[in-house]
């Protein structure tokens, strides 16, 4: 099942700045759509199916406003 609104998603997140070092490396329960994350990353992870991987980069106007 795809990830899609009202979806429990269960997300390993490795967080760090572009060709920086690591920031924060944890996993996160959150219903997708219902504003737990960024809006930017919940668009990212938008009809992935189980066990997807995805890497990706949110811009700072996405990440901070």
């Amino acid at each position: 099942m795809k990830i899609e609104e009202g979806r429990r998603v269960t997300l390993k997140v490795d967080i760090s700045v572009a060709g920086g070092p690591q920031l924060e490396k944890k996993t996160l329960e959150f219903v997708q759509g219902s504003g737990q994350l960024l809006p930017a990353m919940e668009r990212m992870l938008e009809g992935l199916e189980p066990g997807a991987k995805k890497e990706g980069i949110l811009k700072a106007k996405d990440a901070f406003g």
